[in-house]
């Protein structure tokens, strides 16, 4: 089996996700956060990855996402997003990769990343099956309900507490934290 997740590289560098030619411009601008939420509706889909091949998959994919800001261990502190990754939720296949995820996410954050973190969604910030839309996705009242339960730990991450000089543009952003 592959460990690399060859869908997921193609998608992260999109801005709009179907459209192959659409590219996200990860230098204009740097966000405050970056939500990456993979793997709670469709883990368990075969074939389903050892847990040696999805840390090691999710853990390239997050160097890859900090690159693309042209982030290293020596200039987390300052010019990395905030990289919060999000798993758990109602049922077992939405819990299935989360022990996964925040080993993925601990490894960064060993290896200097340390704006990097780990939420866990808790089973009753949602409602299933009226805050879900298609295959498990939330939908927009979803989205809204996850959103608010999400805002103190971004606090609490420190974000709107510093500046980073390389940010060019203010945009919001349409448990437990692994430290």
């Amino acid at each position: 089996r592959d460990s690399s997740y060859p869908h997921t590289p193609a998608y992260l560098n999109r801005s709009v996700a179907t459209d192959e030619k659409s590219r996200w411009r990860f230098q204009q601008w740097t966000p405050d956060v970056v939500l990456v939420m993979l793997g709670c509706n469709d883990y368990l889909s075969w074939p389903t990855p050892t847990e040696t091949e999805f840390v090691d998959g999710y853990v390239k994919l997050l160097h890859s996402l900090f690159a693309s800001y042209n982030v290293t261990p020596a200039t987390s502190a300052t010019k990395a997003p905030v990289i919060i990754n999000l798993c758990g939720g109602h049922s077992g296949n939405n819990r299935a990769p989360c022990k996964n995820i925040e080993a993925a996410v601990m490894d960064m954050r060993r290896a200097g990343f340390n704006r990097c973190f780990y939420v866990e969604i808790a089973p009753d910030w949602l409602d299933y099956p009226k805050d879900f839309g298609c295959l498990d996705h939330r939908n927009v009242e979803g989205q809204a309900k996850l959103a608010a339960h999400l805002l103190p730990k971004i606090k609490e991450f420190g974000v709107g507490k510093e500046t980073r000089a390389a940010k060019t543009v203010n945009q919001p952003f349409s448990s437990r934290a692994a430290f």
